[in-house]
């Protein structure tokens, strides 16, 4: 009860952060490159965005490649999503954290959840970084974000293959 109370108080002081809520989850669908739906132990359904990525929408060149990329990593895996903030109809906007699928601890649990799915999905040159949800972003995380991004374009992976890649926010690129 105390606790809650301090919670509260927390929450309401200007300049205080609101604390990250946490969802421990089995990945049960991966709908894009961004986006994914979890099940807690409750049972209880989540429907997750990636915060500070963007991915090819569906038609898009990529669009695919990136969903498949995100499926691959996380499909029927336990994530660690932390809570940035709740979107209209309910949706997380959440960091997705993972255990690496090269892990050495993989075969004798516990592992951590140290791979952040987002920051995956940018260094293979699969999603953008939202630049407009920055705000929101740790500066610390911005520049990795960012960094990963840069890296993606140096090396031409993914979608920085292509001449002009059309970002997710433009839908002009859908076939």
């Amino acid at each position: 009860m105390v606790r809650r109370i301090l919670l509260a108080i927390l929450m309401l002081l200007p300049g205080v952060p609101a604390l990250a809520e946490e969802i421990v989850a089995r990945v049960a669908a991966v709908a894009g490159g961004d986006a994914i739906t979890v099940v807690d132990a409750g049972r209880g359904r989540h429907e997750v965005r990636l915060a500070h990525i963007r991915a090819p929408l569906p038609g898009q060149p990529f669009a695919d490649r990136s969903r498949q990329n995100l499926g691959a990593l996380l499909f029927d895996q336990e994530v660690r999503v932390t809570r940035i903030r709740r979107e209209r109809g309910g949706q997380v906007f959440g960091q997705v954290w993972v255990v690496a699928p090269d892990a050495l601890c993989r075969s004798r649990p516990p592992c951590p959840k140290a791979l952040d799915a987002g920051m995956a999905q940018l260094a293979a040159g699969l999603a953008r970084w939202d630049q407009g949800s920055g705000k929101e972003q740790p500066a610390e995380d911005s520049g990795r974000y960012e960094h990963a991004e840069f890296e993606a374009k140096i090396k031409r992976s993914g979608l920085w293959s292509e001449k002009n890649p059309v970002p997710p926010w433009n839908r002009r690129g859908l076939r």
